[in-house]
């Protein structure tokens, strides 16, 4: 993210609804949908703070809205306040759902390779 949380780790428990106005957004609105995002600082750099997200809910932008909601937003995401011209930076390593068809547990995994760190000059964990 652009900027850096005050703690190493926490939890963000805001409600998520479509924006108001510009119907291609989600924003923070009392009344949304809950939306529950952890969050974990892997590392600290100068102006960027490179973390790690474990969702509870699974909302539209949900990362994305929390963090710009508290001036931090995702680097590289113009759409909701980075000015930072890049690539965004945001990559899952982890998802795992229920499948809706045979009711099992699914879960796929993928480490970053080292490239999506070098593009944004971060060191490979």
């Amino acid at each position: 993210v652009v900027g850096s949380p005050r703690l190493d780790e926490g939890t963000i428990d805001k409600p998520i609804a479509r924006h108001k106005t510009d119907r291609k957004k989600m924003a923070i609105i009392e009344g949304g949908r809950e939306a529950i995002t952890h969050y974990t600082v892997l590392k600290r750099y100068r102006g960027y703070t490179h973390m790690a997200f474990q969702l509870e809910t699974g909302r539209t932008h949900q990362i994305r809205v929390q963090f710009a909601s508290r001036k931090m937003p995702i680097v590289g995401d113009s759409r909701y306040g980075s000015s930072i011209k890049a690539q965004m930076c945001l990559c899952s390593h982890q998802i795992s759902f229920i499948n809706p068809f045979s009711g099992k547990n699914v879960s796929f995994q993928k480490v970053p390779d080292g490239e999506f760190f070098k593009l944004f000059g971060l060191d490979v964990l």
